[in-house]
């Protein structure tokens, strides 16, 4: 396992619905590690181009701990793009799944096999917004529309 080099005082990802838009916004330095400690194919690179440069590692990783149903049909997630922000990352993610949904649910478990306190807050857009907070104790939750 990959040791940490530095530490901050937040661990907290936002992952935001919007329809089949997905977007996930996260500390940089999390991804690197998260990327790094999963995948043997990781690339070091500078903060403006891991993203790209990681694209793959990167997909597989979020396919891996970020698990979505529709309707309990599985939702399939391919990443689209990166935008760096500060010190964070926004990954948009284009989610493959019908237009309008009656149950959503979601496990979202990424950084949490690194940092036991991460937690990750669900935010769904739509006519009216919906928000979940997942922690490694409660890494699910189920929204109604």
């Amino acid at each position: 396992m990959y040791s940490l080099s530095e530490d901050h005082a937040i661990y907290i990802s936002v992952i935001e619905f919007h329809g089949k838009e997905l977007k996930v916004k996260l500390f940089t330095d999390d991804l690197q590690d998260a990327i790094r400690n999963d995948n043997s194919s990781f690339q070091p690179s500078d903060v403006k181009s891991f993203c790209r440069v990681n694209k793959t590692p990167i997909e597989s990783y979020f396919m891996k701990k970020l698990k979505i149903m529709v309707d309990g049909k599985a939702a399939s997630i391919r990443l689209r793009e990166s935008k760096l922000e500060g010190d964070s990352d926004w990954i948009l993610f284009d989610m493959n799944s019908n237009e309008e949904w009656r149950t959503l649910s979601i496990t979202a478990s990424h950084f949490m096999e690194l940092f036991p306190t991460q937690t990750n807050i669900i935010k769904v857009i739509g006519s009216k917004q919906r928000f979940c907070k997942l922690t490694s104790s409660n890494p699910t939750c189920s929204i109604d529309f």
